[in-house]
């Protein structure tokens, strides 16, 4: 088994790929993920790394990081830019992992509210990223976080009501030819 070890040479490539993926544009995406099914199916192609929150205490604490990104993002004064440089990524990143745990999470162990104190990220998101300078690999993360809002929205009817239009306003970021499908629970 030695010898198929990774040579410099293989990881240079793969350094060279992932620098490419990252310059992609949008038009190169192209969605994989059932957004339309229902109920709504457990996709392969997803791997959860969350199995849910035993209380609304662990659920507030996911939370957590994600509201204090927004909350710095909403102070800052710089220029729109440097915001979407320093905050998208972070807060694209934890509102994932917050609606993957919720998704994951019975309807009761979430409190009335829980399971939307993360739509104000979902907002900023839509603000801080326009159509035309979003990447194909933003565009997967994107596809992600709506795969994971979807089966959050079937599982607890508080979401489902109060995140309608700030789904709508995350596929409008996507180009239209790319944008996937979204079929609302």
């Amino acid at each position: 088994m030695g010898a198929f070890k990774e040579s410099v040479a293989q990881l240079k490539r793969c350094k060279a790929i992932s620098d490419w993926r990252k310059e992609m544009t949008a038009s190169a995406f192209v969605p994989s993920l059932d957004l339309v099914s229902m109920p709504p199916k457990t996709d392969v192609g997803v791997v959860p790394t969350s199995a849910g929150c035993g209380s609304p205490a662990e659920l507030k604490a996911l939370a957590k990081f994600g509201i204090q990104t927004w909350s710095k993002l909403r102070v800052d004064t710089s220029s729109q830019d440097e915001q979407r440089q320093k905050y998208f990524q972070p807060l694209l990143e934890a509102t994932t992992k917050f609606y993957e745990a919720l998704a994951a999470t019975s309807c009761r162990a979430v409190k009335p509210g829980g399971a939307s104190q993360c739509n104000h990220n979902l907002r900023m998101l839509s603000r801080l990223c326009d159509g035309a300078s979003i990447t194909s690999t933003k565009c997967a993360q994107l596809e992600k976080l709506l795969y994971y809002v979807r089966l959050a929205m079937h599982k607890h009817a508080e979401l489902r009501i109060k995140a309608i239009k700030l789904v709508y306003d995350l596929l409008k970021l996507f180009p239209p030819s790319k944008r996937p499908d979204f079929g609302y629970p």
